[in-house]
Order: C-alpha cells, then structure tokens, then sequence
C-alpha cells in the first residue's frame, strides 16, 4: 500500500480544490493571433509581387509577353517593382514565427505558476508563489467577502486576519466566500459529507 501525501494526511479527505482563474492570460494569449495573421497577408502580398516580378527569370510569360503576331517581347519592368519584396518577405515569415511564439510565452508564465487551493475536512491548504500553509477550520471564526475590496476574508478565532490571494477570488468572491463558509461550518461541526 503507498502512502499518502502529507498534503492528506491518513484521517482526513478532500472535499475539494481551486486553482486561480486565469482567463485574462489566455486571452492575452489569443492576441499571438495578430502578429500571425498580419505575417500571412504580408508574407502572401510580398510573394505575389515577387512572383509576378520574376527576378530570377523562372517563368517565361512573366519576363515575356506575346503580341498578335506570335513574337514574344520582354516586358518592360521597373527596378523598384520588385527592390524591397525579399524583406518584406523576410518580415511577414517573422511576424508568423512570432504570433505561436508569443502565446507560448504567455502560457509557459501559466504553467509555471503552481497554486491552489486544497480543501479538505479538517482544514484548507494554501499553495502559492510565497510557499504553502495550511489553515484549520477550527482557527477560523467566519470567512465572508468584503464587498469593499471584494476579498475573501477569513476572521481568525486570534486578533489575526487573513485573506485569500486576489488571484483566486477574480470570478465570483461573493459565493467563493459562501461555499468556503459552509465548509468551515459543517467541518466544525463534523459533519461533512
């Protein structure tokens, strides 16, 4: 039989967990999409221009034209036509590398970032970037939301005062507090199901 982790001790049980909302990042993420979709238009305008331009002299109609008599002639083109295309190229393929790279920088951030909160029949267990406690629901007097700040507030049975890192009251603090008020109570109470 395996142990348990001391994050659960033997007599106790999970009874439940969260992890902070992180929905502002992800949308932060989504933004990779801008960068992305301006390289493929730019990447696609320079490789047109640089395809109709033929400065290498692939295709015979594109440096050629054939008049009514059968006689092809060569076309007339411009220096400037196609001077600037290969960096604007160059440019859009960046752009594009750019977008996938940023959102993976913003969810590597999110990854990293190890904090819940772990809910169990004798007690709360608080891990974030600061270390983790653990809280007894025995030491806490009432937990309620300050509609003020919009913290979740737990009144200790001390003079102390604690309060649930904002990260993880960003949805609905108001019944984040209720819930996690009703745990304190019926783990006071023992019966918790």
């Amino acid at each position: 039989m395996q142990e348990r982790d001391e994050l659960v001790p033997a007599n106790t049980r999970v009874v439940g967990w969260l992890r902070p909302d992180e929905t502002g990042r992800v949308a932060w993420m989504m933004l990779g999409a801008i960068p992305t979709l301006l390289g493929v238009l730019t990447v696609g305008y320079a490789y047109g221009r640089l395809e109709a331009a033929d400065p290498v002299g692939i295709h015979r109609d594109a440096r050629e034209f054939a008049t009514r008599s059968g006689e092809f002639v060569p076309r007339d083109r411009g220096a400037g036509e196609w001077e600037g295309m290969p960096w604007l190229f160059l440019l859009g393929l960046g752009l594009v590398a750019a977008g996938p790279a940023l959102a993976i920088g913003v969810l590597r951030g999110t990854w990293t970032r190890d904090e819940w909160l772990l809910l169990r029949d004798d007690a709360f267990v608080l891990r974030t970037a600061e270390g983790r406690c653990t809280v007894r629901w025995d030491d806490i007097e009432r937990v309620r939301h300050d509609v003020e700040t919009g913290e979740v507030r737990f009144e200790m049975r001390t003079d102390e005062r604690f309060e649930l890192p904002p990260q993880f009251a960003r949805g609905d603090a108001r019944a984040l507090a209720l819930r996690l008020e009703e745990i304190r109570r019926k783990a006071t109470w023992g019966i918790l199901s």
